[in-house]
């Protein structure tokens, strides 16, 4: 959801983005 990506994308700028996180949100979309 567009939800969860908005999360993703704040934890993202606070910790380098796992890569199996951005699969899945990848996968999402």
């Amino acid at each position: 959801s567009t939800g969860a990506y908005k999360a993703a994308s704040r934890l993202a700028s606070a910790t380098p983005p796992p890569a199996h996180v951005l699969s899945r949100g990848i996968g999402w979309q």
